[in-house]
């Protein structure tokens, strides 16, 4: 009783104190300029509340000048034009650039890309045929090419062949070859198999994107021509993804084992007027060609 009876007089001695405080309104005279007049303050009293408690204890009214933008108006502003024809009011001057255009011999609403699932078997002892590794896989396909005189294919050492005709309709799906290892001077006996037509592609869809007749990125035709641009150096390069190296340069000796090789980059760029090959120096570190138990002894620290 005696906690109860003391919590009601603090509550009712807190609402008389808030009563009895009268509260302000501050108003802020501003002039057309935003500045104050005088540096003086209208203070004007308010009444409390009919219940004796005020919800805000000061509330303040200020008058702010009006911002306006300094970004002109965008309708009234355009970008200068590009010229259709090139001026010649001044002097020359010749620019190189690392862009290639590729010229095609079709019209490119004549050239369709086809892809084709393919596999290289190797004849064993016991009379069945299992998959060959990465090396023995292009040597099988270069020669079988040559051999049956195929029309322009290209590979990409896996398990996909691109032409720019239907293989399955003039040619077989099945073919031969014999190769001597250079090892065992054992010879081999390969097969070639065209499993079946995977997909088509049109090369005219890289030019209906070019011209935003489309807009979806034609990356598969992209990725094909660009097999082809490194199948045509695979003999005398070194490729690790876009990037290509002579194998047989000297590489500038770096102390540890590794030497620097110098090579270029290529990839294939959509520009205004068609795909452009593009072109860049680069560089990658290789092991040197040193004997192994050397290599492991002086920069390895392994006896």
């Amino acid at each position: 009783l005696d906690l109860t009876s003391r919590i009601d007089e603090i509550s009712l001695d807190y609402s008389q104190r808030r009563a009895c405080s009268s509260t302000r309104i501050i108003n802020e005279k501003a002039s057309r300029n935003g500045q104050i007049e005088n540096g003086s303050y209208d203070v004007v009293p308010k009444a409390p509340s009919e219940n004796g408690i005020d919800t805000k204890k000061r509330s303040y009214s200020v008058t702010r000048p009006t911002i306006r933008s300094a970004v002109p108006n965008s309708q009234l502003t355009t970008i200068i034009k590009r010229p259709s024809q090139s001026g010649r009011a001044d002097q020359q001057i010749e620019l190189y650039t690392n862009h290639f255009r590729i010229n095609f011999s079709k019209q490119s609403n004549e050239i369709i890309l086809y892809q084709f699932d393919v596999d290289v078997e190797l004849l064993i002892r016991d009379g069945s045929w299992r998959s060959c590794k990465k090396d023995e896989r292009l040597q099988v396909v270069k020669k079988i090419l040559e051999q049956e005189h195929f029309p322009l294919v290209w590979y990409d050492e896996g398990k996909n062949l691109y032409s720019i005709e239907n293989l399955t309709i003039n040619y077989k799906k099945e073919y031969e070859c014999e190769l001597v290892h250079q090892r065992t001077e054992r010879t081999n006996k390969f097969r070639f198999l065209i499993i079946n037509l995977v997909k088509t592609y049109e090369l005219k869809n890289i030019f209906d994107f070019i011209q935003k007749k489309i807009s979806l990125r034609p990356h598969d035709p992209v990725r094909i021509l660009e097999t082809l641009f490194k199948q045509t150096q695979r003999s005398d390069m070194i490729t690790i993804k876009n990037q290509s190296y002579p194998k047989h340069q000297r590489l500038d000796d770096l102390g540890d084992g590794r030497g620097l090789a110098s090579g270029f980059y290529q990839a294939i760029v959509l520009g205004e007027h068609g795909p452009t090959l593009n072109i860049n120096n680069t560089f990658c570190c290789f092991y040197q060609n040193y004997d192994l138990v050397d290599f492991l002894s002086c920069y390895l620290r392994h006896d």
